[in-house]
């Protein structure tokens, strides 16, 4: 999904970013809303909500690592399984 040009620190924290606004929709749609209760970060400091914390937004971001990769790798050998245009993954860190 990113440019190979964005840094791979850039793509974690974007994809760390991602996945707490996603994680807060869907805990005040099942938890708060529908009272469902599947989490409750109310106890973790920083939290909002008891929905999202942001130790675990940093963990997110390290987790973050195996998807890039490997969307980039499988990406990158379905395109040479499929004949299309294949582009070697590159990363730069800053």
């Amino acid at each position: 999904m990113f440019e190979w040009d964005m840094s791979f620190t850039s793509q974690m924290f974007l994809s760390g970013i991602a996945v707490t606004v996603i994680e807060l929709a869907f805990g005040l749609i099942f938890n708060v809303a529908l009272g469902w209760d599947i989490w409750d970060y109310s106890d973790q400091y920083l939290n909002f909500m008891g929905q999202i914390c942001i130790a675990y937004f940093g963990l997110w971001q390290f987790l973050s690592v195996i998807a890039i990769l490997l969307y980039d790798w499988l990406d990158y050998l379905l395109c040479i399984i499929l004949k299309l245009k294949a582009v070697r993954p590159m990363y730069s860190i800053f």
